[in-house]
């Protein structure tokens, strides 16, 4: 199953989380062919593409990156 991070927009974040960008993490495919399951907060120094493919590698540890 493959899992995806989708950056979302945020008005105010939360209290001393200034410039961190908000991510809903979606599970098995893209908009209606998924399953959302909730956010992750990630600092605006943050490899969002790194923390993704390593969720995908504990998600799926013997199958090839997609």
């Amino acid at each position: 199953m493959r899992v995806a991070l989708v950056e979302q927009m945020v008005v105010t974040p939360p209290k001393g989380m200034r410039n961190w960008r908000m991510f809903r993490v979606e599970y098995g495919g893209h908009a209606e062919d998924c399953l959302v399951e909730g956010t992750v907060w990630l600092p605006a120094d943050a490899d969002a593409q790194e923390f993704e493919d390593d969720l995908n590698f504990h998600c799926n540890p013997l199958k090839p990156f997609q």
